[in-house]
């Protein structure tokens, strides 16, 4: 049973994202990039536990990863050509134009170069830079730790979820101490990689922890307390609170998924059936918007308040979104009626 109440949720922590790469400090936009990964982690445990119950039992990490690479590449690959067409027709227009530079053509050749591993979503895997399409460095860990944790949980699920992966969340974010939103590559530690392990590992925790005895029969009763808490972890995330996300995102989600709580109740509408699917894209689409906008404001010369910017930003946005989900959904099912 879908969960609209989370696709919500995806929405709004999308939203948040685009606009703090559009140069607004909003509050809680760390805590919106880890949401993601906690929650792609939730979802992979879901996914292992049914298929366990189920007869196909034989599905593996490799069976996952490919299922997953089905159902993000299409909106991913449509985003990062439009995105090089871009780039190129723009930077070939200034070569044209006569004003050519060592900087331009060197630039036009490393995108070229960067973007070979982005295609085959290897461009945060710790040899290659974050792409183009640098939001999209979400998308590659994704699939990368999420092959090694569901290989794990089919391997040994009892070791995995009481050794391996209680003890990684430890020590990576004891490494990486308070902070949520950091890259790069510090001795033979790749961020973004490590980063989406421990959160999709905690995902995989809550989801066991939500299916447990222990919470149905001795938490869950307890439901004005979990409603009192979500809030206040919802409160917490924009006022900063990121030393204590792992027990922010824990009270959210299950806040989100419990049929009697204040959030799933308010949230949990049919009407938000389609932001899940729509969020992926605004993460996927904002990259570029950003560079459209700005380069609309340099061509013509405007020069408006922030808040003329940013609707306008939200505006395009939300329609090129719109559009892009359209074409791409309509070839899918295009394909797979034949």
């Amino acid at each position: 049973m879908r969960i609209y109440s989370i696709d919500f949720f995806k929405l709004l922590f999308a939203y948040l994202i685009a606009f703090s790469h559009f140069g607004v400090n909003l509050p809680g936009v760390n805590i919106a990039v880890i949401f993601f990964f906690i929650l792609s982690g939730y979802f992979l445990g879901k996914k292992f536990y049914h298929k366990r119950s189920t007869s196909e039992k034989n599905y593996s990490g490799v069976h996952y990863t490919i299922d997953h690479f089905k159902s993000l590449y299409p909106h991913y690959i449509f985003s990062l050509v439009v995105m090089f067409a871009y780039f190129l027709i723009k930077n070939i227009y200034l070569i044209i134009s006569g004003s050519p530079s060592a900087t331009t053509i060197s630039n036009l050749f490393e995108r070229l170069y960067g973007l070979l591993p982005e295609i085959f979503l290897v461009q945060n895997i710790g040899f290659f830079d974050g792409g183009m399409n640098y939001p999209l460095w979400q998308v590659c860990a994704l699939l990368i730790c999420g092959y090694f944790i569901y290989t794990m949980l089919c391997f040994n699920e009892k070791l995995s979820t009481h050794l391996i992966f209680p003890l990684a969340i430890i020590l990576i974010q004891t490494y990486l101490k308070s902070d949520v939103d950091i890259f790069g590559t510090v001795g033979m530690f790749y961020i973004p990689l490590i980063r989406a392990f421990s959160a999709l590992s905690f995902g995989v925790l809550i989801c066991k922890f939500l299916r447990s005895d222990f919470y149905n029969n001795n938490i869950r009763k307890y439901k004005n307390t979990l409603n009192i808490c979500s809030i206040l972890a919802l409160i917490s995330i924009f006022i900063g609170a990121y030393n204590i996300f792992l027990i922010v995102v824990f009270f959210i989600i299950a806040a989100l998924v419990e049929p009697s709580s204040w959030l799933n109740k308010l949230f949990n509408k049919k009407m938000f059936k389609d932001f899940g699917a729509f969020s992926y894209c605004i993460y996927l689409n904002h990259a570029l918007v950003i560079w459209f906008v700005k380069d609309i404001y340099n061509i013509f010369n405007i020069n408006v308040s922030k808040w003329i910017s940013c609707l306008f930003f939200f505006a395009v946005l939300t329609v090129y979104s719109f559009i892009t989900k359209t074409i791409v959904d309509f070839f899918k099912n295009k394909i797979k009626l034949q």
